[in-house]
């Protein structure tokens, strides 16, 4: 008969649902779109507390700094 095991194994890295990261910047806003790069550049680093981070700072931004679009972006 085997022992059974009285250690733990190795442990289990859970990855993070994508909807921490999802949300949407308002178009024009220099503030959203800035934060947008921050997010995309923490994803692409790996480094995902930050992209979480910045995504829910986008989430609440509210201060909206819209500029005046082109007439060709207010066509789309």
């Amino acid at each position: 008969m085997t022992e059974p095991k009285r250690y733990p194994g190795q442990p289990v890295e859970l990855p993070l649902d994508p909807w921490l990261y999802d949300c949407l910047p308002v178009r024009g806003c220099k503030v959203c779109e800035a934060l947008a790069r921050e997010r995309n550049a923490a994803l692409i680093s790996g480094d995902t507390w930050t992209a979480y981070r910045v995504a829910s700072e986008i989430r609440d931004h509210r201060d909206h700094t819209v500029t005046a679009l082109p007439e060709a972006d207010k066509r789309a």
